[in-house]
């Protein structure tokens, strides 16, 4: 034997027992991750959407009920559409990324969430974001939504379950 083949041998055998081990923990990671979503950034997003709770109780309260005790949808006379897209209007203006914006609720995937402004890679970390380049509802335009399939609460994790009339509110 060559001197030190003992030493190579037992540490090629560390090594190989040690690769297996990280190998089969990167397989068990990755069944937790495909099975139940990301852990890790899931409890980062929480984190996050507990603090725009917050920012988003005080954005409802600066604006200003649009004609109390009405319906504002198709149904709403001139003047409360007209109130809408005002307060949509302001609300546009003074969105910042990454900041409260409104709530979506889509019943069907069990999303209830805060929306952010923003579809940068920090805003969608803490949640669902609104495309800035689109409008918000009561302006009459398309409004783009996005969001995490897999990973940071994974709010569009079953997007594929949406079906036509299924609601989604804003």
């Amino acid at each position: 034997r060559a001197p030190g083949a003992s030493h190579v041998r037992r540490f090629a055998r560390a090594l190989g027992t040690v690769m297996m081990v990280a190998g089969l923990l990167a397989v068990a990671w990755g069944f937790v991750i495909w099975r139940f979503g990301d852990p890790l950034t899931a409890l980062y997003t929480a984190r996050q959407q507990q603090a725009l709770e917050h920012q988003y109780e005080e954005l409802q309260r600066s604006f200003a009920p649009v004609a109390a005790g009405k319906p504002t949808g198709s149904s709403a006379s001139p003047l409360d559409r007209a109130a809408v897209r005002r307060a949509a209007r302001r609300l546009n203006r003074d969105a910042k990324a990454g900041s409260a914006l409104g709530r979506v609720k889509v019943p069907a995937l069990g999303l209830n969430m805060v929306l952010v402004a923003g579809t940068d890679t920090a805003s969608l970390r803490k949640g669902p974001g609104w495309d800035q380049r689109t409008f918000l509802p009561g302006q009459g335009e398309l409004v783009y939504v996005a969001g995490h399939r897999t990973t940071y609460g994974a709010p569009f994790e079953h997007i594929d379950r949406l079906r036509p009339g299924n609601v989604v509110e804003l």
